[in-house]
């Protein structure tokens, strides 16, 4: 420091200079410049991007690594605001909240965040963020240590998708064993059903568990085939009326299945009363040629929560399901209709619908051997039409034929539960009356009898009827002697004359 030096007048006689040595300060600062300037190298050569932001968030470093990751030179980042400018919206805040914690000295490791670069591709990037301290320690910045993690972001997604791939191939494999193995049983439960109303009762209780969570029904064609009509419902369908048309179903009407979706309610079914939400679906059941019914499921209603594309793959995934079961219990149901129809052939009379001759034979030992242990009574009444031969003869066969199913239809209706008609012979017909004595056996003979005369055939004329009555115990213990019984009783009433009535003589 020099200083001028003066006499007591004031006048300048010379300088008092003072020295101070600072050589060890100005090495200092020297190996300073040097370890900033190793730090800016050390900086600017990392393989790691790295950024350096003052107190206002500002760009202050910016290396090599980060121009080449983001495309953004370094001019174009210093001075401009990182998070502002640089930090795509959703991420922000956060980032923000990152860097200000370090501004305070609280450092944070291991933030991940996506970054777009200059040309709008998207990286994934993990953050180290480090307070920045001058020589007196006191904070000037933050420090960004960066790495570049898009490609192990991309394997880990990958992975991702090939382990949920995995997991959804699992449960869609445990789904089918479910489904197959629900089918199997039910396929069992259903040939074992003796009737269509108990295969009903057993596609009742099984749909559901064939389709969780999912409405549906199932129709059946009517004997006529001119009407369908609901046997079975699970969940809650959208249903219309539970008997309808045929053509009021686009899959009966064409004989295909009819899938609609949500964006297609013009080609709605006229069996349901409104569009489900989100779809529908109707199968034909058609076996050995023939079609059954249809059945019909509509869309799962938690499927309201999906995007569009997940909703319209278990659409489909439904349909398949959906197809299997459908020919599956149209088999079955065509089987069990099969078996009615055989045992029906088997036990009826086709031109009456009455019980045939074997069957009666069958039923009467079965019947009788009841009424031994129960000591209950038996009566069989023998009918003969005995103006057969004249409707054949003035009107043709089928005329012959139209009195016989008249007066089967009668004894159709007019026979108890308990009690069995017949078909007995070509023009003789037979009742067994469970617990009826003599007297009640022929009272009902008799007015069985007046009431038939009564009846009009298609000719206009009315059928002559003679009957034989026999009851066990007292005219036979087994059913041959009792039908015995009953025809010689039906020849005494022929011989006394036509449309009579006779008892059997006792043993």
């Amino acid at each position: 420091n020099a200083t001028t030096r003066r006499d007591m007048q004031g006048n300048i006689i010379g300088v008092i200079g003072v020295g101070q040595d600072i050589t060890e300060r100005k090495k200092a600062e020297m190996e300073s410049a040097r370890i900033a300037q190793e730090l800016t190298n050390l900086i600017d050569t990392a393989n790691a991007p790295i950024f350096g932001i003052d107190k206002e968030g500002l760009v202050t470093e910016w290396n090599r690594t980060a121009v080449a990751i983001t495309g953004y030179e370094k001019r174009e980042t210093l001075g401009r605001n990182l998070v502002e400018e640089f930090i795509t919206e959703e991420y922000k805040a956060s980032v923000k909240e990152v860097l200000d914690k370090a501004l305070k000295g609280i450092e944070t490791a291991n933030y991940e965040f996506p970054l777009y670069t200059k040309d709008r591709e998207r990286r994934e990037v993990l953050l180290n963020a480090t307070t920045r301290r001058d020589m007196q320690g006191n904070i000037i910045g933050v420090i960004g240590v960066g790495q570049d993690i898009t490609e192990r972001k991309k394997l880990e997604t990958r992975q991702k998708q090939t382990t949920d791939a995995l997991t959804a191939w699992v449960k869609a494999l445990e789904a089918r064993n479910r489904q197959a193995t629900l089918l199997s049983e039910a396929g069992n439960l259903l040939q074992s059903c003796l009737n269509l109303e108990e295969a009903y009762g057993i596609i009742n209780q099984f749909a559901p568990k064939l389709f969780p969570d999912t409405p549906g029904a199932l129709f059946i064609l009517n004997s006529s085939a001119r009407q369908v009509e609901t046997v079975a419902v699970w969940g809650k369908p959208i249903l219309g009326q539970h008997t309808f048309q045929p053509e009021n179903c686009w899959a009966l009407r064409r004989g295909r299945d009819h899938l609609v979706e949500e964006d297609r309610p013009d080609l709605l079914c006229r069996h349901l009363s409104s569009a489900p939400r989100f779809g529908y679906t109707c199968l034909p059941l058609v076996a050995m040629s023939e079609t059954l019914g249809v059945l019909h499921l509509q869309a799962n209603p938690e499927l309201s929560g999906k995007p569009k594309d997940i909703r319209e793959q278990e659409m489909e995934s439904q349909h398949r399901l959906a197809k299997i079961v459908s020919e599956h219990f149209a088999l079955n149901l065509a089987n069990i209709k099969l078996r009615e129809t055989l045992k029906f052939r088997a036990i009826r009379d086709p031109l009456t619908g009455l019980f045939n001759r074997r069957y009666l034979e069958e039923t009467l030992t079965r019947e009788l051997s009841r009424a031994v242990r129960n000591k209950e009574t038996l009566g069989v009444i023998v009918l003969s039409l005995e103006n057969l031969r004249e409707f054949n003869g003035s009107y043709g066969h089928e005329a012959g034929g139209a009195v016989l199913r008249t007066v089967g239809d009668y004894l159709l209706r007019r026979t108890r539960g308990e009690d069995i008609a017949c078909r007995y012979s070509d023009s003789e017909f037979a009742l067994v009356m469970i617990g009826a004595d003599s007297e009640a056996t022929l009272l009902r003979a008799e007015k069985l009898r007046e009431e038939i005369k009564a009846l009009k055939a298609p000719s206009g004329k009315s059928a002559s009827i003679s009957a034989g009555v026999a009851c066990y115990p007292e005219h036979g213990t087994t059913s041959e002697t009792l039908l015995q019984a009953a025809e010689s009783a039906l020849f005494f009433a022929k011989i006394e004359g036509r449309e009579g009535v006779a008892v059997a003589t006792s043993k």
